[in-house]
């Protein structure tokens, strides 16, 4: 964000960087290709993996429960396979609404900021690592990093 959380408007966040800073890594790559414009807004980005939908959001305005999920799911017009999402800093993984699968990563920095300690949220450094074939996600490794 290039400010506090709950002062940053829809399009300025910092969410656009990743494809951006992905697509420059990874071009060299034959089989990884970027398809732009496809995504409902800045705040959620979808793709396909092996003929399946998939679903991205950062999870601050998307509830990690069947009801947030749900909404999700409404809003979009469609079911995906699974929504992926971040923002409560640590890993999870769920299966709510007929089927659709969540994963929730972790942070890279973990918690312990000014704002997690005044919400009270705690994780250690990490990330989610999910393998997916035809019928979706198979499994999920966790990823813990030293402090």
């Amino acid at each position: 964000r290039t400010s506090y959380k709950d002062q940053v408007l829809r399009g300025n966040r910092l969410d656009n960087l990743i494809p951006w800073y992905m697509k420059a890594k990874l071009s060299h790559i034959r089989n990884v290709r970027f398809i732009d414009n496809e995504n409902c807004d800045s705040t959620i980005a979808t793709m396909t993996i092996r003929d399946n939908p998939y679903v991205m959001v950062h999870g601050d305005w998307d509830s990690f429960s069947e009801a947030g999920i749900s909404k999700l799911v409404m809003m979009l017009g469609y079911k995906p396979t699974a929504v992926f999402m971040g923002h409560m800093h640590h890993n999870s993984y769920d299966e709510v609404a007929a089927g659709v699968q969540i994963v929730r990563s972790g942070c890279f920095s973990g918690a312990g900021d000014d704002y997690c300690v005044s919400k009270r949220i705690s994780g250690t450094p990490g990330q989610m690592v999910s393998v997916v074939d035809n019928g979706g996600i198979r499994c999920c490794y966790p990823i813990k990093f030293k402090k």
